[in-house]
């Protein structure tokens, strides 16, 4: 009877041993959230657009050569001549708007960066945030604007920690160059070109 006893004792502690090795095997990791994934970085984005008519004026040119009209009276004159930042509250959505007098057409890049180097040298810009988006707009000119300008605070609610305006003098055409810290990570964005008035807005998302 005793040897009978044994054998069931045996069986039900092999059955709980085989029962908790299973359990082991299908209870999830509480330190590895799953489906886990890093945002990817949206990809640059770059355009053209028209400012303006581009159609130089009519002169006569007679031989010998005379009564050309100055250089800087037919060429783009595009400026970028305001700046701003806008909440939207209501779609969650963080505009960058540039506004721009003259004539040309300005080409834009814009993209996410490690760092806020600037064209005309120095060290990096400390801005502030979990990302730094980089805007170019080149073939303009930023009027009155020798040096970098105090930096422009987001409004509030934005995700827009603040704005940094920047000159660069490498070429004649010249690069508006602007620094944009997110409090969040990479965004998605969309860049928008507006005729009347002329307009490049960043729509970030």
């Amino acid at each position: 009877m005793s040897t009978v006893r044994s054998v069931i004792i045996g069986i039900v502690a092999s059955v709980f041993a085989l029962a908790g090795c299973g359990g082991e095997s299908t209870t999830p990791q509480s330190d590895s959230p799953s489906g886990a994934t890093a945002s990817p970085i949206p990809a640059d984005s770059t355009g053209r657009m028209q400012i303006g008519p581009l159609t130089p004026p009519s002169f006569t040119v007679s031989v010998p050569v005379t009564g050309l009209p100055p250089h800087d009276e037919y060429t783009p004159t595009i400026a970028v001549d305001d700046v701003r930042i806008e909440a939207d509250a209501d779609t969650a959505t963080d505009r960058i708007v540039y506004r721009f007098t003259g004539t040309g057409v300005p080409f834009w890049k814009v993209g996410y960066v490690a760092e806020a180097i600037p064209y005309r040298g120095g060290p990096s810009l400390g801005v502030t945030g979990q990302a730094i988006m980089q805007i170019d707009i080149m073939g303009t000119a930023t009027p009155n604007l020798s040096s970098a300008a105090a930096p422009l605070a987001g409004p509030e609610g934005s995700r827009v920690t603040h704005l940094f305006l920047l000159p660069d003098a490498r070429d004649v055409d010249g690069t508006t160059q602007s620094f944009v810290g997110l409090r969040t990570g990479p965004r998605p964005f969309e860049v928008v070109a507006v005729e009347d008035p002329p307009q490049l807005i960043i729509e970030i998302r």
